[in-house]
């Protein structure tokens, strides 16, 4: 009475809710992203000076620091240029100088001018406004005008 064909069980896999979940993990991982870039990214404005190293405005401390073409870090100061193995080592350093007293001791009170070269690499640069965000220091991308 029942035919054969429906009695015999499908050769085949269904593939549908394993491309749903899959669905599913791509756009969490696209939210966590998101929210982690809207944590990290939604205080930043350029702002464009012609001061160098050691500028000082508003009874504020700035901290020049510079992203290279080849995306190695530098503090530049009055004197001289000093070279940063990663974001993290210029973390310590304004903690070392918190403590010796040479800047101030809010987070706050001490902002941060980036000076990025038009050729360096993202990633870097990324790098460098996440770990000054996540310490709680003001951060501001320098635009410097190409001499003709």
């Amino acid at each position: 009475m029942i035919p054969e064909d429906e009695l015999s069980k499908p050769m085949y896999f269904n593939f549908a809710p394993m491309v749903d979940f899959l669905f599913l993990i791509v756009a969490v991982f696209a939210i966590a992203l998101a929210m982690k870039t809207s944590l990290f990214d939604g205080d930043i404005s350029l702002v464009k000076t012609k001061a160098k190293a050691g500028y000082s405005q508003d009874d504020k401390a700035i901290v020049n620091v510079s992203v290279s073409p080849q995306g190695s870090y530098q503090w530049i100061t009055d004197y001289n240029q000093y070279p940063l193995e990663n974001p993290e080592a210029l973390s310590s350093e304004l903690l070392k100088q918190k403590q010796a007293g040479i800047l101030p001791d809010q987070n706050d009170q001490i902002t941060v001018l980036v000076h990025i070269d038009k050729t360096a690499p993202w990633e870097p640069i990324a790098k460098l406004l996440i770990e000054m965000r996540k310490e709680g220091y003001p951060i501001h991308p320098v635009y410097e005008a190409e001499n003709p």
